[in-house]
């Protein structure tokens, strides 16, 4: 199964090769998301096989006033010092619990995490304190990660368009011209995340 090696970003718009479909950051020391009004949502969590980490997956919905978000995160931290603690994934929440991200210790050093090719990451940390973060698509399709960025710029546009076309609709109708049409997202080919982990290289 291909890999997804990284180095730094958020929201990789124009990315095309397997090997850049996720893009991260390796960070030294504790930074936490700032947290609003948000509530946890079904939270898990994933022991290393040392027991010196955990990994705690949870959906995260914050009320932002005028609208909510809603992401799913998975936080690494000491289970005997919490202070030692780092966001190492943010994602939008899919619309399926099916979907969201699968987290495995492949060792006491390295955490894979299965995704899906038409999640929107917003963070992904490729290192912590020693322990490896790595990203692998399930399916494993270049041609669809890259049909899902090609739908969300073309999304990203449509919005735009939308709201400049509504602006000349109120100033005169007559001149506005045909509404701009949603794009079509592309079919998924994925149920839910069941590729096989066991083997992966440690």
């Amino acid at each position: 199964m291909p890999k997804w090696n990284v180095l730094l970003v958020r929201h990789a718009a124009s990315v095309m090769s397997i090997a850049s479909l996720f893009v991260a950051i390796a960070v030294p020391a504790h930074s936490a998301m700032p947290v609003g009004k948000c509530e946890q949502v079904d939270p898990s969590t994933f022991a290393s096989p040392d027991g010196k980490w955990t990994a705690k997956l949870y959906g995260e919905v914050c009320d932002l006033g005028l609208s909510t978000s809603a992401s799913v995160v998975i936080d690494l931290y000491r289970p005997n010092d919490p202070s030692i603690s780092q966001t190492v994934l943010g994602i939008d929440m899919p619309s399926s619990r099916n979907l969201w991200p699968k987290p495995k210790w492949v060792s006491a050093k390295k955490l894979v995490v299965q995704l899906s090719p038409h999640n929107d990451i917003g963070l992904l940390v490729a290192l912590f304190q020693g322990v490896a973060i790595e990203a692998r698509a399930c399916p494993a399709s270049a041609a669809e990660r890259a049909a899902w960025i090609s739908y969300k710029a073309a999304y990203h546009k449509w919005i735009g368009d939308f709201a400049t076309w509504t602006d000349k609709k109120l100033k005169d109708s007559n001149l506005a011209g045909p509404r701009p049409v949603a794009p079509t997202p592309p079919v998924s080919i994925e149920l839910d995340l069941s590729c096989d982990l066991d083997g992966v290289a440690r």
